[in-house]
């Protein structure tokens, strides 16, 4: 829940994301954008995040930056 909300919202508004935990060496047979230590050549926009509760109770939330920002 809202520990990864934030998390995503910070990630958004810093412009990077968390790196994938021991990604050391990725498969090179594996084609997948994964996220090392390095910087996204472009910062992300928009963040789906799920969440797949007991119960059948499963959630899914898109943050996106604002399109323009008041000035």
């Amino acid at each position: 829940g809202i520990v990864e909300t934030i998390a995503s919202i910070l990630c958004l508004e810093h412009g990077r994301l968390h790196p994938n935990l021991n990604l050391e060496e990725p498969d090179p047979v594996c084609n997948l954008r994964l996220t090392g230590l390095d910087r996204l050549e472009r910062p992300p926009r928009v963040c789906l995040k799920n969440s797949f509760g007991f119960g059948g109770s499963n959630s899914t939330l898109i943050l996106a930056q604002p399109a323009f920002s008041p000035s």
